[in-house]
């Protein structure tokens, strides 16, 4: 706790008890804005409780990409699969249009 002095000539004009009553004004002032102050303790709370929070986010972020991992490398097998059909269907309406052209 910081003492607090008051210079003789302000203490001569104020008055002993008027001079009393401001230092203690300062102090208490002074404990209710340290309460409001964050301790070393508080901010090495607040760290581990972030680096948990980052933790856990990176963890969540790994499964999300592996899920979206796995979902692109089943849409890449259904792409091939369309193109191969996409394939066939045309060769049989090439098929059909020569067949009703050109063979009489």
């Amino acid at each position: 706790m910081t003492v607090i002095t008051v210079p003789k000539p302000l203490r001569e004009k104020l008055g002993d008890e008027a001079a009393d009553s401001l230092i203690k004004i300062i102090n208490e002032t002074e404990l209710t804005s340290r309460k409001d102050l964050a301790t070393r303790e508080d901010i090495f709370k607040l760290s581990e409780c972030t680096k948990e929070d980052i933790f856990k986010l990176s963890e969540r972020t790994r499964e999300d990409i592996f899920k979206l991992s796995e979902r692109m490398t089943k849409m890449e097998g259904e792409l091939i699969l369309i193109k191969w059909m996409m394939g066939i269907m045309l060769a049989g309406v090439i098929s059909l249009v020569m067949k009703a052209f050109f063979m009489h």
